[in-house]
């Protein structure tokens, strides 16, 4: 248990684990009182390797719908997220495609720009490109 208190205001935040010390859930009431309202609460459960099988979100008392990226879907086979990245890789090399290319707008961190950023990048085989002030461009070699 940890509580914050200021302005006038006590935040209790609780937790709980599985027989691994894997937590699953995580919880915030205003107030250590057993009755004390819910600021928001999250439930998870993991599968053999660790990975998130469930996941519940809470705002209140309200649940809270889900996506591809607050809950990614996992391969059984390969044990690695299936991202909307390998989705389109999958599909131009079944094209026999040797390159995807990716134009985005509104571009939160443009650290990756950087030289160093780029360079290291380009090794992988990835590359990003600054089409216009506030457009990006991602280009992953497929070998």
């Amino acid at each position: 248990m940890q509580t914050a208190s200021f302005a006038g205001l006590t935040f209790v935040q609780t937790y709980r684990y599985d027989s691994l010390y894997r937590i699953t859930e995580a919880r915030e009431t205003n107030g250590p009182a057993t009755n004390a309202s819910q600021n928001w609460k999250e439930m998870f459960d993991c599968d053999r390797f660790g990975n998130r099988t469930t996941f519940t979100k809470f705002t209140g008392t309200t649940q809270l719908a889900l996506d591809n990226k607050t809950f990614p879907s996992i391969d059984p086979d390969t044990n690695r997220f299936n991202s909307f990245l390998r989705k389109l890789e999958s599909e131009a090399i079944g094209a026999s495609a040797n390159q995807i290319s990716i134009t985005g707008t509104n571009i939160r961190n443009s650290a990756f720009l950087q030289p160093s950023m780029v360079n290291r990048a380009a090794r992988l085989g990835f590359g990003f490109e600054k089409v216009s002030p506030s457009t990006i461009r991602f280009t992953k070699k497929l070998f």
